[in-house]
């Protein structure tokens, strides 16, 4: 499948193949700790996802920033995303590797882009945190494993 070049993510939108992605799932799927981190899906363009993250408190390090902890999650969550960005809702990325380097910290708001470098049985992918005002805060690269979705069941 295809995505189409600057889908917009806040509202339902259609993807070919792919039917309505509801703007309460990250890029497709139900992610309860993207939820829980406040990861908001933006937009998809090709292979390349962006989503912003609002400050909270309670993702706060000893000195006010936003922890190191978070970063790495908000950018697992993040290049996932991108890895399994040719089929949002079908495909789920589960985590090989994942390199992250820290640059700055922040206080605010975090701006997220990733890009699928290479999709195969494994994708390699790469991406970055900004603050509001685009200073460059942390970057990472992973390899993830796709498998194509399965609905949960409850027992």
């Amino acid at each position: 499948m295809t995505v189409p070049a600057a889908v917009t993510v806040p509202a339902a939108v259609t993807v070919p193949g792919a039917g309505v992605l509801d703007p309460s799932l990250f890029f497709g799927i139900a992610i309860p700790l993207a939820r829980t981190l406040g990861l908001r899906a933006e937009s998809i363009e090709g292979d390349v996802v962006r989503a912003r993250m609002p400050f909270r408190a309670e993702f706060a390090n000893g000195s006010g920033n936003v922890s190191g902890g978070t970063m790495a999650a908000a950018l697992d969550l993040l290049l996932a995303a991108a890895a399994r960005a040719s089929d949002p809702g079908g495909l789920r990325g589960i985590t090989v590797d994942l390199t992250t380097h820290f640059l700055a910290s922040t206080a605010g708001d975090m701006l997220g882009e990733a890009r699928c470098l290479r999709r195969g049985a494994l994708a390699f992918a790469q991406g970055e945190l900004r603050d509001a005002r685009g200073k460059l805060l942390a970057t990472a690269t992973g390899t993830f494993k796709l498998m194509h979705r399965v609905p949960a069941t409850l027992p």
